[in-house]
């Protein structure tokens, strides 16, 4: 049901934890699989590298969310071997691996509403979900 100071809005966001926290962890990884000489990292720095490389040197001087789509496994795929190094290295190694991907369903959850265009209150919309105000919803 539609109130006044509802609002609506989907968005093409991806999820802070695995975006921000992804490339953190492939930039760690990359340091920590270079020194090691570890074949899975430096396979998905080559990867990563060769959908990102053509963006930065194109003459476009647009570009769009969709066109990091494709590296988004691959900062999955970083966090992943980041989280099993940990837990290789630390006591309490398996709980935070447990913490992370609780986290990452709290933050799907948490930006459901813009993801489906879920109507839900302007308040929350724009001090609950508008983390950043260049995120135009």
């Amino acid at each position: 049901m539609w109130r006044r100071g509802d609002a609506q809005s989907i968005a093409a966001i991806g999820n802070p934890l695995i975006w921000w926290g992804g490339l953190a962890a492939m930039l760690l990884s990359w340091w920590l699989g270079a020194r090691n000489r570890d074949k899975a990292v430096l396979t998905i720095a080559v990867m990563y590298l060769s959908f990102y490389v053509p963006w930065m040197v194109s003459p476009r001087s647009i570009t769009f969310l969709y066109h990091y789509f494709p590296m988004v496994p691959l900062l999955i795929l970083s966090i992943v071997w980041m989280l099993r190094w940990v837990e290789q290295r630390w006591y309490y190694g398996r709980t935070f691996t447990v913490l992370v991907v609780a986290g990452a369903a709290v933050l799907f959850i948490w930006f459901y509403p813009v993801l489906t265009g879920m109507t839900i209150s302007r308040e929350w919309m724009n001090f609950g979900i508008r983390w950043l105000p260049s995120w135009g919803f």
